[in-house]
């Protein structure tokens, strides 16, 4: 076993899954997160869980912290106030995280402050099909402070915020964060990445140093959301692509 203080002295990235129920695809997302980390030993993997069943991980980078019952965005302040690292890289139980993801964050954040995957793949659990989103998708509006800002789409799950920073902007201090359908489409309305523009924070992509390197980064579309994509969504927002199944959704 790795000293814990050799582990925990300098972490560069905490990774904060928030879960309620482990469903169908969140093994695949905590082995793809436990494969982009290697054998790094500047990263820990917080996974917040509010479901009483007793859950063993074996990798003792690996913190597994019981909540009481509580949503999404609590689960989130909670976990940037237990990271520890410099930045905050948030996995949902339904992301595949990109392989190469904390090489490709070291060569971004050496001239950037947020970095992350500009586009991925968007995997219809219920057909099979896969999708990337429309590149003029890929800027987002928000109002912000009465205020229209733009800014670029991230990833979540393949992204990395400066810790600090975010502390500082907080989760849940505006009212609406998520997805939302708009007009036939999916738009994500984050006042987190419209105070990043605000601020003057810089952003750098996986795309700028890999070429097609959204191919590795997945969102799955399942349970009750996969009824909400129709086909008119679908084809407003997304292009299909024809992809070669990724190997962790085998």
């Amino acid at each position: 076993m790795r000293e814990t203080k050799k582990l925990f002295d300098k972490l560069k990235y905490s990774i904060v899954m928030p879960l309620h129920k482990m469903g169908f695809f969140t093994d695949r997302a905590i082995k793809s997160v436990l494969e982009a980390m290697g054998k790094r030993e500047d990263i820990e993997f917080l996974i917040l869980d509010d479901n009483p069943r007793k859950v063993a991980f074996t990798d003792d980078r690996i913190k597994h912290i019981r909540l009481p019952k509580m949503d999404l965005v609590n689960k989130l302040i909670v976990g940037t106030q237990l990271a520890k690292g410099q930045y905050y890289c948030n996995a949902d139980y339904d992301d595949i995280s990109h392989p190469n993801k904390f090489e490709l964050f070291d060569k971004i954040l050496k001239y950037n402050d947020i970095a992350g995957a500009h586009n991925c793949i968007f995997y219809n659990s219920k057909t099979g099909k896969m999708y990337k989103m429309r590149n003029e998708l890929l800027m987002r509006k928000h109002l912000y402070r009465n205020e229209t800002i733009e800014y670029p789409w991230l990833q979540h799950s393949n992204s990395a915020i400066p810790l600090e920073w975010l502390r500082k902007v907080g989760y849940g201090n505006e009212k609406r964060i998520g997805m939302a359908h708009t007009d036939g489409k999916i738009m994500t309305d984050s006042p987190i990445w419209a105070n990043a523009q605000i601020d003057g924070l810089t952003f750098g992509f996986f795309d700028d140093i890999k070429t097609d390197a959204w191919k590795e980064c997945i969102q799955i579309i399942h349970g009750d959301n996969v009824n909400k994509f129709t086909d008119e969504i679908w084809n407003a927002g997304y292009i299909e692509v024809r992809l070669p199944k990724p190997k962790v959704l085998l």
